[in-house]
């Protein structure tokens, strides 16, 4: 007689939903996205939110600089310079802000085990081949 073997049984508890790694890329900015790119390349999902995250933290900073140029430029132009300049550090705030708070989200997507896509940037992380 033969012996009939079963599946081993998979408990709901036991399958794992989380990914840390994927949180990892959102919360310590380029740095964490380069660990994450650099050393889990088998896993898609923390794969995908490090690309993500990278190209999110550089066009953040590169929005950054470019406020911070208008500041220095117009600072000393004068009243319309410096209303002009005050509006850029207002602007450079509210985009801090608002990175600070796509990246909190973004990482409790990712933690969550969800490929949640930013509008464009989404895009142009799914056409990076690693």
């Amino acid at each position: 007689m033969e012996a009939v073997q079963t599946p081993p049984t998979v408990f709901p508890s036991s399958r794992r939903t989380w990914n840390p790694w994927a949180a990892v890329a959102w919360l310590l900015g380029i740095f964490g996205a380069v660990i994450v790119l650099l050393f889990r390349r088998t896993n898609h999902l923390a794969l995908f939110h490090a690309k993500q995250s990278l190209l999110w933290n550089i066009a953040v900073l590169l929005l950054l600089t470019a406020l911070g140029i208008v500041d220095a430029v117009f600072f000393r132009m004068g009243f319309v310079g410096f209303i002009i300049a005050g509006i850029a550090v207002w602007i450079s705030r509210a985009l801090r802000l608002t990175a600070v708070f796509v990246a909190l989200f973004m990482a409790y997507q990712g933690f969550r085990g969800r490929e949640l896509r930013l509008p464009v940037i989404g895009d142009w992380a799914e056409k990076i081949k690693m």
